[in-house]
């Protein structure tokens, strides 16, 4: 159900739990659904987009249940048909994994999906599968047989659609050779290889792209979830703003992408230390900072929110690839944050935060535009303005963290929800 939020001027302090990653989950899930037996996933947190990875392993045959803190998983290593279309939400990740696997089972599936993914390119599929898929309004019908071969595949656009060959490419008869030009978000690559190398799959690396042994076996597996980078760069930033914040549990080592938030946050001057098991950030004045956000591309609200209350200049640059986001999430930032009284602008495939003496003005209504991690940003700001702020169509943040606003409250936050379906 819809709903707008409220936030006046607040202050940030505490410790919080970092749900588990986002990334890890979907490839986790797959991977115990190719497998023959029950596979257990913990933590588990469950989101909009990881119910609609859910509901596709469900049509193709595997069963789950949730489990306390995990999710259980009876996976089958040959998919069946789904007998109805698999509705993915607006899960990208969701879509573009499944598309090779679909094909793995040569039966024709139909892939329903909200009208901003419908938007989202799938170009580097069709140019490899052509007229195996075919798109009829905000449905994607799916039907043709994968074989092994020789792949070759532009990756400019995201790294999800080589995830999605490497998971399938394995279980054919033969091997395959996938060939990767123009990567982008190589950590996003690195996350599916360890969730497949944990799973029993060999994968080769070449400098090229991959090699891949055929007539392989997904094997039953314990997935551990680490805590979400993606959710805690916000939080970590925030902490900047305020008294200080903790996020926990993190890992010190980990291929997630952005973990680079730590890096940018010390780039900035910002204090932050390494707790027993995540990171703590306190109040600080930072200085204006160069990022280059092209495997990193989620990082970019919470950076461009870090850069709009730092002194002198901040560019974000790389960033042209998130207007294939969610939203047009160039100028969301942009517009969002100068409408709170910040001074951003975009040029040359750069966004610019300029330094901001008084503190951001708010009071005014904001659109999240149907984008999770805007609507993070701006009530994040929002709390540090002089007037309240509403963030209209706020239940948007359900798509990857059902409870932020809940755990905002936790730490301080003077949160009000207008419309909600029920109180938390």
């Amino acid at each position: 159900m819809p709903y707008d939020v409220l936030i006046h001027p607040s202050t940030l302090q505490g410790r919080l739990r970092i749900p588990p990653s986002k990334s890890l989950l979907h490839r986790a899930i797959i991977c115990a659904a190719l497998s023959p037996a029950k596979a257990l996933i913990e933590p588990y947190y469950e989101s909009d987009d990881i119910q609609a990875t859910l509901n596709a392993i469900e049509a193709f045959g595997a069963k789950y249940r949730v489990r306390k803190k995990g999710l259980l998983i009876k996976g089958s290593p040959k998919w069946k048909r789904p007998k109805k279309p698999i509705d993915v939400r607006a899960s990208a990740s969701t879509l573009r994994f499944l598309i090779p696997l679909a094909l793995l089972v040569g039966k024709k599936a139909v892939f329903t999906m909200d009208e901003t993914l419908a938007k989202r390119p799938l170009s580097p599929y069709k140019k490899l599968f052509g007229d195996a898929l075919s798109k009829n309004g905000n449905s994607l019908i799916v039907e043709g047989q994968l074989k092994p071969g020789e792949y070759r595949i532009d990756a400019t656009l995201s790294s999800q659609f080589i995830s999605g060959m490497l998971f399938a490419l394995p279980l054919l008869k033969d091997a395959s050779k996938l060939y990767v030009e123009q990567a982008v978000s190589q950590p996003y690559v690195d996350l599916t290889l360890q969730s497949l190398r944990a799973s029993g799959i060999k994968i080769i690396e070449e400098n090229d792209g991959f090699a891949i042994p055929g007539h392989q076996r997904y094997r039953k597996g314990t997935h551990a979830i680490e805590g979400d980078f993606s959710q805690a760069a916000l939080f970590l930033v925030a902490g900047l703003m305020h008294p200080g914040i903790e996020g926990f549990p993190l890992p010190n080592r980990t291929f997630q992408a952005d973990q680079a938030i730590l890096e940018h946050i010390r780039n900035s001057g910002g204090k932050i230390i390494h707790t027993e098991n995540g990171y703590k950030t306190s109040e600080t004045r930072t200085t204006g900072f160069t990022a280059d956000i092209g495997n990193t591309p989620d990082l970019a609200p919470p950076l461009a929110l870090l850069g709009a209350i730092s002194r002198e200049e901040t560019v974000l640059v790389n960033v042209d690839r998130l207007r294939l986001k969610e939203s047009d999430r160039i100028e969301a930032i942009v517009d969002s944050l100068n409408r709170l009284g910040a001074s951003a602008s975009h040029a040359h495939d750069a966004i610019i935060l300029k330094e901001q003496s008084p503190p951001l003005t708010g009071g005014v209504d904001i659109d999240a535009k149907q984008d999770h991690r805007i609507a993070m940003m701006i009530a994040f700001a929002a709390t540090m303005a002089k007037n309240p702020v509403r963030i209209v169509n706020a239940h948007c943040v359900e798509k990857s963290y059902p409870d932020f606003f809940k755990d905002l409250r936790a730490l301080g936050g003077n949160v009000i929800l207008e419309g909600e379906p029920h109180e938390n």
